[in-house]
């Protein structure tokens, strides 16, 4: 299986992410966990839209409990992603622990805003990337911001829980190109298509200028599946590891890369029985914007599960993202 590579022109780098593996080697941290939730407010447009979905964000725990440094990592738009921080400052946590001392800790943090069980189409994860100019010492960029919303039709929904991906580009004008559908036997692909043209977004910009990105959007559609059993396993003894199916490649950031900071991320995380990351923990942080973006990519990932008995199961795991400047 081939993971991910990248070089840029200016600092030559290389960056990757290793294949997961059991986390008996991350026994001496302790993950800050959720004690109490606050459901995040909906805003006026994305209620009129009939916008669901979940905003994945980054969050700092202290050794206090207290969150903070809070970031989007995967947002929805309309306004959703600053409800969804502003309800994550009222979380509380649990501090989590390196060895036996309460200690900072970044993790992911997943928000979700439903308006009713029964409509079909909820985004999952959207993902927008913005290609830096390899002539430019330094940019800044800003990812497309979703601005407008239309759901496909309800009748297009295939199955209970069933996933469809929309790969799109994001013109410099904020609308949709290049839009692609998978499975490419989706029968509702006709109206998938139709609903997407009829975004419109805040358009990406680089050092304050219009840019194009592309993006990939995962949708759940259907009636939502019934509870995920908490039973989390650990790989042998008849657990088998869960394996990478896609696994984009992660980013250098700019703070990183001015800073010539090399090494690795180690995140701790739990593959669910659906293949998707839950739970990421930073648990060997880098920092200058690595950890985040080590938490952001590996949120992407999509994985067949582990199985145990012949059906899927949720497996604690661990990955490495190794950054390095050749």
């Amino acid at each position: 299986m081939k993971f991910p590579l990248a070089a840029f022109a200016l600092l030559p780098l290389q960056v990757s992410a290793q294949p997961p593996r059991p986390a008996a080697s991350l026994s001496q941290v302790t993950n800050p966990t959720i004690v109490h939730k606050v459901a995040p407010d909906y805003t006026p447009e994305a209620r009129a839209a009939g916008l669901q979905g979940t905003v994945s964000l980054y969050v700092e725990v202290g050794a206090d409990g207290e969150p903070s440094n809070i970031e989007v990592l995967h947002g929805l738009g309309l306004g959703l992603d600053a409800k969804a921080v502003e309800a994550v400052r009222r979380w509380e946590f649990r501090p989590g622990a390196r060895g036996s001392e309460p200690a900072k800790i970044g993790r992911s943090v997943d928000v979700d805003f439903r308006l009713d069980d029964s409509a079909p189409w909820r985004i999952r994860l959207a993902a927008y990337h913005v290609d830096r100019n390899s002539k430019k010492r330094s940019e800044v960029l800003a990812k497309p911001i979703l601005q407008h919303y239309s759901s496909p039709d309800a009748a297009a929904c295939p199955a209970p829980g069933a996933d469809v991906i929309v790969d799109l580009a994001v013109g410099a004008d904020g609308a949709p190109g290049k839009i692609g559908v998978k499975p490419l036997e989706f029968a509702g692909r006709d109206a998938t298509v139709k609903a997407v043209e009829g975004w419109r977004f805040q358009p990406a910009t680089a050092d304050g200028k219009a840019r194009a990105a592309r993006g990939q959007v995962e949708f759940e559609c259907g009636e939502p599946l019934p509870p995920v059993p908490r039973d989390i396993y650990r790989v042998g003894n008849g657990v088998t590891p869960p394996v990478p199916v896609y696994s984009p490649e992660p980013q250098y950031t700019e703070e990183a890369r001015r800073a010539r900071v090399q090494g690795e991320v180690t995140l701790s995380l739990i593959i669910d029985r659906g293949g998707h990351s839950q739970d990421i923990v930073v648990a060997k942080p880098l920092g200058l914007g690595l950890d985040q973006e080590a938490v952001e990519n590996v949120k992407q990932w999509r994985f067949t599960p582990g199985m145990k008995d012949g059906r899927p199961v949720a497996v604690q795991a661990a990955i490495s993202v190794n950054f390095r400047l050749l």
